[in-house]
């Protein structure tokens, strides 16, 4: 029997071990994956098709989304993965700008007088601004809609836990009537702690007299009701006053709420007053921009005081289009008792932008967009190349002084005979078509490395996150066990299901910081001298020097073991 248990226990623990690699081998499999894929942005030189690959599978799915929503989201989408940039005379629009650009070139034509641009910008701006207002007054609508849920939902809560208060209570003074009748010691209810246990069920600060207050703790109905009530008045007023803060932020000071009373609940008249309230505020706003103060005819007029007849830039463009977009106003600064000048957007143009992309075939769409995203690329090349140029020129870095893949790349893209004659050549002196070719080397280099750093980085940090969550799933999976389903077979599902959504995650971290994420110091060209043949000429002693020193090396050596031994005969 002793040999009958030992075999049982055994086999147990065998199982338990078994189970354990089995699951163990579900991660296994992903960690291999995942690793793979990190060593590959190790040790690729070229990182360019992979990056390809997440940009198009990305906006591929984006295009897929955005047939079901306001075509608006995806251009505000496309904006937040490549905003605008500009630096020492590079200039990246982001991609609602340039649409806007060239939505505003067809019309203005080549090279436009001062009246015609001016009268096509606010005419433009009018459209804008009417698209915008009713985009808003949509979302407006859905905001309303979406407190009103919320709110159904919160009262619905609190009214439940409430009547959890209710029950206790009775409960309470049913125990208390009964240790009367049996002559038996009862603390009596005090009314102060009964409304604070009714205000911690209900989450609501209940208001009561005190003669109030006493019929609440013998349980009076009528009491009670007027809680109910003050549950639904109280959250009532916070989603009214919350969502008339919303509105007032959105629509910056233009907006004033309703000031007619509402009745508790009724939901219905709140958003007719608060629509009719928002309606007026986009024509004050409308009054003030385009009306009677005309704030963005004047300030277009001062931007355009100087200027001449010529193809606008698209940089112009992009000055103009905020000029109108933003207002500046005089605020006063609580800590420093001051005023100040405060910018404020005060029209958005994206929603324009979404009508824009509106009246266009799906393959078209893509195109534009895919054409935009290796504009971008080659720009973040040329100022990638113009930033390790301008470290070289200070550094004073030949090009022999280079590591040598770079100088392979470099004689490749310039010949034999061009790369010898400026190799050594300070980078002060090199100009035109050679420095335009090596910039273009230098960016393209500088481009990969920071693709690889942010590659690698979103790897670990989505891995890290991915292995806590399933860890969390393996400790929870063993109660699938009690709805008859095999905990295992859950778990590998589960696991799949996490996995790729770890890979999707990773691939939209490295899209929206590809075009924003900027090379460290380390990645300069200027980081990776080597020491060229006439420094090492330099520091290298001749054979007269090394024998010299080295006879007075022994000299020296000599004259410290002889000091040595003197001071050992004195103290004898």
């Amino acid at each position: 029997m002793i040999e009958q248990a030992q075999e049982r226990v055994e086999g147990t623990n065998f199982d338990i071990r078994k189970h354990t690699l089995e699951y163990d081998d579900v991660l296994n499999t992903q960690r291999k994956r995942i690793y793979d894929q990190r060593d590959q942005a190790f040790i690729k030189a070229d990182l360019s098709e992979d990056i390809y690959a997440l940009l198009e599978t990305d906006l591929k799915n984006h295009l897929e989304k955005s047939k079901e929503e306001e075509k608006w989201k995806l251009a505000a989408y496309l904006d937040s993965v490549q905003p605008a940039i500009e630096l020492e005379g590079i200039f990246l629009p982001s991609f609602s700008q340039k649409m806007i650009i060239q939505s505003l070139q067809k019309i203005v034509g080549s090279q436009p007088s001062r009246e015609h641009l001016l009268a096509s910008l606010i005419d433009f701006g009018k459209k804008a601004f009417e698209v915008e207002n009713r985009n808003g007054m949509e979302i407006m609508e859905k905001l309303i809609e979406n407190n009103r849920t919320s709110f159904e939902t919160q009262l619905s809560e609190r009214q439940n836990n409430f009547e959890l208060f209710v029950d206790s209570l009775k409960d309470k003074l049913k125990q208390k009537r009964e240790n009367e009748e049996s002559n038996q010691l009862t603390d009596p209810l005090r009314p102060q702690d009964v409304l604070a246990d009714a205000s911690s069920y209900a989450k609501v600060a209940f208001r009561l007299n005190p003669e109030k207050q006493r019929l609440l703790a013998e349980g009076d109905e009528s009491v009670l009701d007027e809680l109910r009530d003050q549950i639904t008045s109280a959250l009532f007023n916070v989603f009214v006053q919350r969502l008339n803060l919303v509105i007032g932020n959105r629509l910056s000071g233009d907006y004033s709420a309703p000031a007619e009373t509402i009745a508790i609940g009724d939901w219905d008249s709140l958003s007719s007053s608060v629509m009719h309230a928002v309606e007026k505020a986009y024509t004050l706003r409308a009054d003030k921009l385009f009306g009677s103060q005309a704030q963005i005819q004047s300030d277009l007029t001062e931007a355009l005081k100087s200027y001449q007849p010529s193809d606008l830039t698209d940089l112009q463009w992009v000055q103009l289009l905020r000029t109108m977009s933003q207002g500046q106003h005089i605020a006063f600064d609580a800590k420093t008792h001051r005023k100040s000048t405060k910018t404020y957007t005060r029209c958005s143009f994206i929603y324009y932008c979404g009508q824009l992309l509106e009246n266009l075939e799906a393959d078209e769409l893509q195109r534009l967009i895919w054409e935009h995203y290796m504009d971008a690329m080659k720009g973040q090349r040329m100022i990638f190349g113009w930033l390790d140029w301008s470290r070289i020129r200070t550094n004073n870095l030949t090009l022999s002084q280079m590591k040598t893949d770079i100088q392979a790349r470099i004689r490749q893209e310039l010949g034999e005979d061009t790369f010898a004659e400026i190799k050594d050549v300070s980078p002060m002196e090199i100009n035109g078509e050679p420095q335009l070719a090596i910039q273009s080397i230098l960016g393209q280099r500088l481009q990969n490395e920071v693709h690889r750093q942010v590659l690698l980085r979103s790897i670990t940090s989505q891995w890290v996150d991915y292995l806590t969550q399933i860890e969390g799933l393996r400790v929870s999976i063993s109660m699938e066990s009690y709805a008859q389903r095999n905990p295992l077979v859950v778990y590998k599902m589960k696991a799949a299901e996490l996995f790729t959504q770890l890979l999707n995650d990773i691939r939209q971290n490295v899209v929206e910081r590809m075009f924003i994420a900027l090379p460290a110091l380390s990645m300069l060209t200027v980081s990776e001298r080597i020491p060229v043949a006439a420094d090492n000429a330099e520091n290298k002693e001749s054979p007269q020097q090394q024998k010299t020193n080295a006879e007075k090396s022994d000299r020296e050596k000599k004259e410290a073991d002889s000091r040595k031994n003197e001071k050992k005969q004195k103290r004898k």
